[in-house]
């Protein structure tokens, strides 16, 4: 209660000083003083929150990974924070021995071969480029013979001209490499000589891989003292041979273990992954039809015998179909000379003719789309000179309509052993071609399946090798 300084003092209201005793923090300037301390206690500690908030966001704004999300969200934590939205520059073009890091980036680019000096063998590089954007860029691997690698994978299989026994398989996102050499234990003076024909040769998740495995040894260059005139091209072979079959063999990465498949000349149908299931096609004199292998028991059985000389056979699990692709000679004077292509229903094995030519006219070659919509077939067009063109046709395998997708030139030729991108987008490799012989002048193309649009991926005539040997 307040004093009035107009009255007298003994007119005043009494004070009770043991109810509200003065003290020295109940004065006016010290009770002003603690309210600031108490507000430097709260608000040290918020502003120290929000410096380190803007830090982190300065930090964060400066990775091109994570640059969208500092734009997006920091502005939401901190209204008071202005961060210019500027998208990620582009990343630059790297010098040709750079190595790709970007993981998204590396795994969807498609992987090819290049000899920059075709007057050298032997010299052989592996590149990568984007379907979309272009962007060619060198991979850091030695003298390659062979090199393939999945679309959405980081997984290279590739082999050296130094190393013929060994498959090597990098990953360009960690950059290690691993060596298997799936034969060892022979005589040391035994060429070992290991080769993945393609693409499909390998799963695409990176698990297995099959490799065809042939022996020979150096050829003598003098008997007696006396130099030796070959008379043949062909190597010289071991003897006694290795005690290990030729063929074709699947290797399993997680076991390292490998099985026979064939000891005569195979092809590879596809792959189930799915179903854990490897279809093959046993192309040789002896039995040949279609057979299957559980990649778990590594158990082998056959699902279908070939009726005609020439023969091929695609699984398709989605649709419960099968396309054939049969054909004979005239050599044995008693069929005619023919080739085609039949959609088979396996729940009634009845055969449907989609197309049908010469010996030779039908490829035993097909692809089909990873939603088993769409099957890649090739049809070969013969021209002056003994040349001859691919040109691929599309099949719906449910209607049995096809199209022909690519044109009727005479310079080109087109290849069915590419590799889907997804269920409509198909990348190939084209080879052009002059009046007397294959120039090795190759470019890589994407095409539209569904609208027949074919895009050109790489600008010059300079690709090697693709996704087959």
């Amino acid at each position: 209660m307040d004093l009035d300084p107009a009255k007298p003092l003994q007119n005043q209201p009494s004070v009770d000083l043991s109810v509200a005793p003065v003290t020295p923090d109940s004065t006016p300037y010290m009770r002003q003083k603690h309210f600031w301390q108490l507000k430097s206690i709260i608000l040290l500690p918020l502003l120290l929150f929000l410096v380190c908030l803007l830090a982190a966001g300065y930090v964060l704004s400066q990775q091109p990974v994570v640059q969208k999300l500092a734009i997006n969200v920091l502005p939401l934590l901190y209204p008071s924070t202005h961060l210019n939205r500027v998208e990620p520059s582009p990343v630059p073009t790297a010098s040709p021995l750079s190595i790709l890091t970007d993981s998204l980036d590396l795994q969807k680019r498609i992987f090819f071969l290049r000899k920059p000096d075709k007057n050298k063998a032997d010299l052989v590089e592996g590149w990568t480029i984007l379907p979309n954007a272009g962007n060619e860029q060198k991979v850091d691997l030695p003298l390659l013979s062979f090199g393939y690698k999945w679309p959405e994978s980081s997984l290279v299989f590739y082999s050296t001209t130094d190393n013929t026994d060994t498959v090597f398989v990098k990953n360009l996102n960690t950059l290690k490499t691993e060596s298997i050499q799936p034969i060892q234990g022979l005589d040391p003076q035994v060429i070992v000589n290991i080769n993945l024909s393609g693409l499909n040769y390998s799963s695409s998740d990176g698990k297995y891989f099959i490799f065809s495995v042939g022996f020979e040894k150096a050829c003598p260059t003098e008997v007696d003292g006396r130099p030796v005139t070959r008379t043949d091209s062909g190597p010289c072979l071991p003897d006694p041979m290795p005690n290990v079959p030729q063929g074709m063999y699947l290797y399993d990465m997680s076991t390292q273990t490998k099985t026979l498949l064939s000891s005569e000349n195979s092809l590879i149908s596809n792959w189930d992954l799915v179903n854990m299931k490897l279809y093959f096609i046993h192309a040789g004199y002896n039995g040949a039809g279609l057979d299957e292998i559980d990649l778990q028991t590594k158990q082998i059985k056959r699902i279908e015998n070939a009726k005609t000389f020439g023969y091929a056979a695609f699984p398709m699990d989605k649709t419960n179909q099968l396309i054939r692709i049969a054909a004979e000679t005239s050599d044995s004077g008693t069929v005619s000379s023919f080739s085609s292509i039949s959609v088979i229903d396996r729940s009634t094995n009845q055969a449907t003719e989609i197309d049908s030519g010469a010996w030779g006219d039908i490829q035993p070659f097909a692809s089909f789309s990873p939603d088993q919509k769409y099957v890649l077939y090739e049809r070969t067009f013969h021209l002056e000179g003994g040349m001859s063109a691919e040109r691929i046709y599309r099949l719906e395998p449910t209607t049995g309509q096809k199209k022909q997708l690519t044109p009727d030139s005479i310079t080109e030729s087109y290849s069915v052993r590419g590799v889907w991108l997804d269920a409509q987008t198909y990348i190939t490799l084209v080879d052009t071609i002059e009046k007397e012989y294959y120039n090795g002048n190759n470019f890589l193309v994407s095409i539209d399946v569904v609208s027949g649009k074919i895009t050109r991926l790489t600008p010059k005539n300079d690709v090697y090798r693709f996704s087959s040997f």
